[in-house]
């Protein structure tokens, strides 16, 4: 019974670190790494956006040091422009 236990509890760690390996693996497809890197300039937009009454937020993507985002806002969809160093958002031309 004992060794049995172990099994079980030792697959349920193998487990767990695939599950840490997946979530690393979105991040850094997210252009940054798991660690912060480029990935926190997602967050502070995402963030940013919400502040702002953003909605339906999706895209995000690089364009140089700026992150391109579609969103709603007041009820129209749009593309916006984030500067997560200056935290501007404007429209996208």
């Amino acid at each position: 019974m004992r060794r049995i236990t172990t099994i079980v509890l030792g697959a349920a760690f193998v487990a767990a670190g695939m599950g840490t390996a997946v979530a690393a693996e979105s991040a850094e497809s997210y252009g940054g790494s798991a660690m912060g890197g480029h990935g926190s300039d997602y967050t502070k937009a995402l963030n940013l956006l919400e502040a702002n009454n953003y909605v339906k937020i999706g895209d995000l993507h690089r364009q140089g040091g700026d992150i391109v985002a579609r969103a709603t806002h007041d009820g129209m969809q749009v593309t916006v422009v984030v500067d997560p160093g200056t935290r501007r958002i404007t429209p996208k031309a």
